[in-house]
């Protein structure tokens, strides 16, 4: 008469994070799937993740809206769909605001349509790619939105050398500016 036990492995309580996470479990049973649980206990924000292999592990990138004190669970379902929760570990989430320009890459000669991103860790209100022309300095905005990507196919006008930058605004208001 097995009880079944599943644990939480991959973090340790009271630590620290500053970047990606990789969460497993142990359990003492045949589980057909688990969900990990995370909730930022200040904002009451909780992510659940989709269903994954129990045997497998699942690499949690935090975002800067859950720094802070944060529990992580795991929940295991056996076949019956059964839950069984193991207990919560306390973790301090503390991630840096990271921005980066995704779609081009430095040094590249864009001579066709490409798809220009900001990749960001962040929740944002507005976004604005620009050009930036390496020998006037002039600096032209290509697009403002609220947020996304954006098609870019630069026309004759854009010949010779460039700068590529995207700009946004959190928020709370705040700008950030990428390489």
């Amino acid at each position: 008469e097995i009880r079944p036990d599943i644990s939480l492995t991959g973090v340790t309580q009271n630590q620290v994070i500053k970047d990606s996470v990789s969460l497993s479990s142990e359990q003492n049973f045949s589980a057909a799937y688990i969900i990990y649980e995370i909730t930022n206990k200040a904002r009451g924000k909780t992510f659940k993740t989709q269903e994954q292999d129990p045997l497998g592990s699942y690499l949690w990138t935090p975002p800067v809206e859950f720094n802070g004190n944060v529990e992580i669970k795991v929940t295991a379902y056996d076949q019956k769909k059964r839950s069984y929760e193991s207990r919560s570990v306390s973790v301090k989430v503390d991630v840096p605001h990271k921005l980066s320009l995704s779609g081009v890459k430095a040094g590249q000669t864009v001579d066709k349509e490409v798809t220009l991103l900001a990749s960001r860790n962040f929740d944002v209100t507005e976004t604005e790619y620009f050009i930036k022309d390496k020998k006037t300095s002039k600096i032209q905005s290509l697009a403002k939105i609220p947020y996304g990507s954006i098609k870019w196919f630069p026309g004759p006008e854009y010949a010779g050398e460039k700068e590529l930058f995207v700009t946004v605004k959190t928020t709370d208001g705040t700008s950030y500016t990428s390489e």
